[in-house]
């Protein structure tokens, strides 16, 4: 009887933790699968020539399907706070930026090649290009 009292504490502890828990922000910074552009902008101004441009991740590698199809390796931190992606195009200099995902949306901050450092927020400003996706559903 002691036992299944404990038992049914701890499920609902775990319950408990879980909902108070949740949210919508994936932690472990997962970018697997296709993602379409809803909305670019570069250096504060709109670049609606990304926009429905599909791009996928596969482990360190990412590829864009658009107007100009190209592909690049990326290495990411999900454990720093905001999560960090450094891009390389081949023949290209890489690319700092940060990242986040919440839900079935994915929004980037990279600093546009000549800046000096990572965007520290996703603000659309000179040197930077804001990029926003949504999952694409299977």
């Amino acid at each position: 009887m002691l036992n299944r009292i404990c038992l049914a504490t701890l499920v609902v502890a775990l319950n408990m933790t879980m909902v108070l828990g949740a949210d919508d922000t994936k932690k472990d910074g997962d970018l697997a699968g296709m993602w379409v552009v809803t909305k670019a902008e570069r250096d504060g101004q709109a670049a609606d020539q990304m926009k429905g441009d599909k791009v996928t991740f596969e482990g360190a590698n990412m590829t864009i399907q658009g107007a100009r199809d190209q592909k690049a390796t990326i290495k990411t931190d999900a454990k720093k706070k905001p999560m960090t992606i450094d891009m390389t195009h081949e023949g290209r200099p890489t690319v700092e930026g940060i990242y986040e995902i919440k839900g079935d949306e994915l929004k980037f901050c990279f600093a546009l090649p000549g800046s000096s450092e990572r965007p520290k927020d996703f603000t659309s400003k000179q040197g930077t290009m804001v990029i926003n996706l949504k999952k694409e559903k299977k």
